[in-house]
């Protein structure tokens, strides 16, 4: 029997570091990215770009513009002055080299400015 994964969400100001902390992409989180990681014996990257699609494989050195890619699509589908998407990503990673774990990166909480409205 399989435990449960772990679960962390990542929850903070906006541009506090949040998804620098999880990884190294430069990815500005504006929608809310899903990520499954688990051990396995082969290296296996999917995505979700949307809530109701598909898991589609993914080229583990493409990940990254693939999040954004499909982030990009996700708030071009919502009022031209949104600045973040409730819908979200979902990525499943396997591999050797990973723990079984689920972590949730939230966008940023915006308390001045632009956007300030949109994120209440």
């Amino acid at each position: 029997k399989n435990p449960t994964p772990l679960k962390l969400s990542v929850v903070g100001d906006q541009t506090s570091g949040k998804s620098s902390l999880l990884q190294k992409s430069g990815i500005c989180t504006r929608v809310p990215i899903v990520v499954q990681t688990k051990f396995a014996e082969q290296v296996k990257c999917e995505i979700r770009k949307h809530p109701a699609g598909k898991f589609e494989d993914v080229e583990p050195a493409k990940l990254s513009k693939e999040i954004a890619d499909a982030q990009k699509t996700l708030l071009s589908g919502i009022a031209s002055d949104a600045k973040v998407s409730s819908d979200e990503l979902a990525v499943r990673v396997a591999g050797p080299d990973q723990l079984d774990l689920i972590i949730v990166d939230l966008p940023g909480i915006i308390h001045h400015g632009e956007g300030e409205h949109e994120t209440q």
